[in-house]
């Protein structure tokens, strides 16, 4: 890391190839963030970021039913199982799917330049690029459906 003065203030600049090295691995990144800041509020707060900022708190509520018509509720904080459950689907599946979602568009451009393209074994000359003859292919109308080059 440098450190250099710029008209008075204090300027730091950090070394390009660290930030290169970050974008490199931007979706992990982004993930191991969300995942400390989501599993730290939990454990604080039980509830997400975002639901923490408006107020909200998750609670864990059993429902008891008695012979008679009354029902008992009990409420507690979240369980361990429960805070771990709540970041897997928040963090860990969203990233999955991202990947995933890259993988089958990488997969999908391949296939579509192999298709524009044909195979690699095809010249030009071999698909009458340079040769300037036509192939027309055509229907005869006496209902034989004949093809005729």
């Amino acid at each position: 890391m440098r450190v250099s003065l710029l008209q008075g203030g204090l300027f730091v600049s950090i070394n390009r190839s660290f930030l290169h090295k970050i974008l490199d691995y931007e979706d992990e990144f982004f993930a191991a963030l969300m995942l400390i800041l989501e599993g730290h509020s939990l454990r604080t707060t039980n509830a997400l970021f975002v639901e923490s900022l408006y107020g909200l708190r998750r609670k864990s509520v059993r429902l008891r039913l008695s012979k008679g018509s009354s029902t008992e509720v009990q409420r507690s904080g979240l369980e361990k199982r429960r805070r771990v459950l709540s970041v897997v689907f928040l963090v860990v599946l969203p990233y999955f799917k991202l990947k995933l979602h890259g993988i089958y568009n990488k997969e999908g451009e391949v296939r579509l330049w192999e298709s524009l393209w044909r195979s690699e074994d095809q010249g030009f000359d071999e698909a009458n690029f340079f040769t300037g003859e036509e192939t027309i292919v055509s229907r005869r109308d006496n209902g034989n459906h004949e093809l005729s080059v």
